[in-house]
């Protein structure tokens, strides 16, 4: 059962890190639309929520807790999870520096995101709201002040110096080095998959 588990954070991985390397594209060579980019890290912060809790990153959480077995029977989702945990473990990946995994801030935005909008627009005085926006070289609050300095970001992607940020409703994100945690993780996973 722990292959299970194993494939399902590699997939997971696999799939955010190309998201994270879509956006550099879309972004460099400024080929896709902004619409484009922001749909591609909505994947990714998908991508690397789902891994976040088969890691068991949130809280300290396994996520088998509320799974009962039958009486009498082992836990095997316990049990699977433990063993990629230990497997993981083996492949010298410290889950402990996965520092933008365990934040849980940007996968709650993501699943509460009509809670978020609403306590948004309910503490807003008006004016422009910017959304789906994308900055190449310089940070966003120096773009949004040559539009207006009443303007509220709901979310923002921008590469300067080399990374990569997401930014919604003023919390921010480096994608980079959350892509380099999904990297890691994905190296360690292929590791232990069969052949």
């Amino acid at each position: 059962m722990t292959y299970v588990y194993c494939r399902e954070l590699h997939t997971q991985c696999c799939w955010a890190v190309e998201a994270y390397q879509a956006i550099i594209k879309l972004m460099e060579d400024k080929s896709g639309s902004a619409e484009a980019v922001h749909k591609q890290a909505h994947w990714m912060l998908v991508c690397a929520g789902n891994a976040s809790k088969l890691l068991g990153l949130s809280s300290g959480a396994t996520g088998s807790k509320t799974v009962n077995a039958p009486a009498g029977q082992p836990n095997r989702a316990q049990q699977a999870r433990s063993s990629l945990q230990e497997q993981l473990d083996k492949q010298r990946l410290n889950l402990n520096q996965l520092t933008c995994l365990r934040d849980r801030k940007f996968r709650n935005h993501l699943e509460h995101f009509d809670e978020r909008l609403d306590k948004h627009v309910a503490n807003s005085s008006g004016g422009m709201v910017v959304d789906n926006n994308v900055c190449i070289g310089r940070p966003l609050n120096q773009s949004i002040k040559t539009v207006t300095s009443q303007a509220t970001n709901l979310r923002n992607i921008e590469i300067v110096n080399g990374n990569c940020a997401f930014t919604f409703l003023g919390d921010r994100l480096s994608l980079t080095k959350l892509a380099d945690e999904l990297a890691r993780v994905e190296k360690a996973t292929a590791a232990c998959l069969p052949v």
